[in-house]
């Protein structure tokens, strides 16, 4: 993750910006087990307790890093903050006002027309991709034995 890259990012490009889009933290544990599982370059067959619990634990830590540091103040004041994070779920449910307010932190003009879908497409030199086929496999968080509530508790900051 870019995290451990942003400072030497920071000190090489004083304009850098740095923009995330953030997930549930449980959609995003429940989707990075799944993908462990039937990951190819992990030989037999999973080890579903010990990647929950090793999955449960790196990805909650680095919730905790994200939030520590897209929260930091900047050095010097009067500076542009050069840190944004938006939910996903408010991209997908209210996508218009987070592009605005993404391009107002940007310090760009907003066109709605260059960013919908029917623009998209007419400008495509390539045909869409298909379809992915649905998961391979896809447990439950309940399943894989996460406490969602006590997950979710310890995150509560992530997604606000």
């Amino acid at each position: 993750h870019f995290l451990s890259i942003a400072p030497l990012l920071s000190q090489k490009y004083e304009d850098v910006q740095f923009l995330t889009v953030v997930r549930d933290p449980c959609q995003r544990l429940q989707s990075g087990i799944n993908f462990f599982a039937v990951n190819p370059s992990i030989p037999g067959p999973p080890n579903w307790p010990c990647l929950t619990q090793a999955l449960q634990e790196t990805e909650a830590q680095y919730c905790e890093e994200e939030i520590k540091w897209f929260s930091e103040e900047e050095e010097m004041e009067g500076t542009k903050m050069n840190r944004m994070a938006v939910s996903f779920q408010n991209y997908v449910t209210k996508k218009e006002d987070m592009m605005k307010k993404v391009n107002r932190w940007l310090d760009l003009e907003y066109h709605p027309k260059k960013t919908t879908l029917d623009n998209q497409k007419k400008e495509r030199s390539k045909p869409p991709r298909k379809k992915k086929a649905p998961y391979l496999v896809n447990r439950s968080l309940k399943e894989l034995g996460v406490d969602e509530v006590a997950y979710k508790k310890r995150l509560a900051d992530y997604i606000q």
